[in-house]
């Protein structure tokens, strides 16, 4: 009797473990600290070692059981690595807008200093002539004001 009882809890047990590979509804979850699903429940030969925050698709039975539990959170989205993936994306490409924008801005300033350099020869050039050095004044307040502002 004993060993009927067991085959039969045996039995049991390997009808759950088919069952749950069976399964057609999956859900994604996550080890919050890492985990290993049993390879019976992935229909695979091998245990899978879960590393932590890996999003795994498992039976929705076998899945809610380990999120009910709290061995594991339900995954909802996108996947963890396309998400670092977009976030990866996003970063260089804020990066290189912003070495974009500082190189225009250097340039800006290198040709408003030249601006400058070329009014203050302008007014040395002027010499005497008072027309000409009030032009040559103006123009080098302006260039001097719009460095100004670039550098602010």
């Amino acid at each position: 009797m004993g060993f009927l009882f067991c085959s039969v809890i045996l039995f049991d047990a390997v009808k759950q473990e088919e069952e749950l590979s069976m399964s057609k509804k999956t859900m994604s979850i996550a080890f919050p600290r890492g985990g290993i699903i049993p390879a019976a429940v992935l229909s695979l030969k091998e245990d899978k070692v879960c590393s932590p925050h890996e999003p795994v698709k498992v039976p929705i039975e076998y899945g809610q059981h380990l999120v009910d539990d709290r061995f594991a959170v339900a995954v909802t989205g996108k996947s963890s690595d396309s998400d670092e993936k977009s976030e990866t994306d996003a970063a260089v490409k804020k990066r290189a807008e912003a070495d974009a924008a500082a190189k225009k801005k250097a340039e800006e300033i290198d040709a408003a200093e030249k601006k400058v350099e070329n009014a203050k020869a302008a007014v040395t050039a002027a010499g005497t002539d008072t027309v000409a050095l009030d032009a040559a004044q103006i123009d080098l307040r302006a260039a001097e004001a719009e460095l100004l502002l670039l550098k602010a």
